[in-house]
């Protein structure tokens, strides 16, 4: 009989969460990278002074041309670093101003059940927590 390895259980991969690879993926459709065509250089030279100058003029001139729409990884930018927190600010604002009131008569509901002294809450969850038998000191 023969003993089949033992295989771990793959986990899915730790996702990404990092700021500039969300922002890198977001700007990438908006930068464009053209290779240029480059010229053939088999023929044997001589190497003297001016062609050395000439090779290292050469090797300078761009092999890649980068285009970037800049107005469009301006809007980007913005989109994702300005108006988002603001319309998440927003949001947060409206929902607790709102909420407020509810909150309010809720805390008026519940705190008649505690005494209102400070720390009236803690002694209740202690007594809780006592009569659950959890606690060995007595409150």
């Amino acid at each position: 009989m023969t003993s089949r390895p033992s295989r771990r259980p793959s986990l899915p991969a730790i996702p990404d969460m990092r700021f500039e690879t969300a922002y890198l993926r977001k700007v990438r459709p908006y930068i464009h990278l053209t290779r240029l065509p480059t010229k053939s250089r088999n023929r044997p030279m001589t190497m003297t002074l001016s062609t050395t100058r000439k090779r290292a003029k050469q090797m300078e001139e761009p092999r890649e041309l980068l285009t970037i729409d800049w107005g469009n990884v301006i809007w980007a930018t913005f989109r994702d670093q300005v108006l988002a927190m603001w319309l998440q600010g927003a949001v947060w604002t409206l929902i607790s101003f709102y909420l407020m009131p509810v909150y309010g008569r809720l805390s008026e509901r519940v705190g008649r059940r505690f005494s209102d002294k400070e720390g009236g809450a803690v002694a209740y969850l202690r007594a809780w927590v006592h009569q659950l038998g959890l606690s060995t000191r007595q409150y």
